[in-house]
Formats: C-alpha cells, structure tokens, sequence
C-alpha cells in the first residue's frame, strides 16, 4: 500500500496530527503537511470513491500547471 492511503485514512478517521502522521510513517511533517493540503484542494470526500484508483488520486493530486508563455528566443 502507497503511504498516501494510510497518512489520508490516519488523517480522517484517526484524526492524528501531522506531527504524529509523520513519526507513524516515517515521512518529513513538510511532505504530510504538502499531502493533506494537495487532498483537501481535490475536494474529493473521505473515504475515497471506489471507483477511483491510486492513478486518478495522482492526477487528481497533481494537476498540470499553467500552458507555457511563447517561447523566448535564445540570446546571441
């Protein structure tokens, strides 16, 4: 299992602290403290829909960024 399901699944039915996520999971409380706020601006419910996979979660997560301004052309 992806530790993404066990820090969101100890999040919201264990109710634990990021301080507390991070020490159970061996994670850096920056990296939770980063996870819980990509999940929460998903606006997905917790527990998860079941037809979404670890794959829809990432996209969901990680959405693409802004389409690139025009290409400047490179100094002589």
């Amino acid at each position: 299992m992806r530790p993404i399901l066990e820090l969101l699944r100890l999040d919201a039915e264990a109710h634990r602290s990021v301080r507390q996520i991070a020490a159970s999971l061996g994670l850096p409380r920056s990296t939770v403290a980063d996870c819980l706020r990509r999940f929460r601006h998903t606006g997905l419910p917790w527990p998860l829909p079941a037809d979404l996979d670890e794959v829809a979660l990432e996209a969901r997560r990680f959405p693409p960024g802004p389409a690139p301004q025009a290409v400047r052309p490179l100094p002589d």
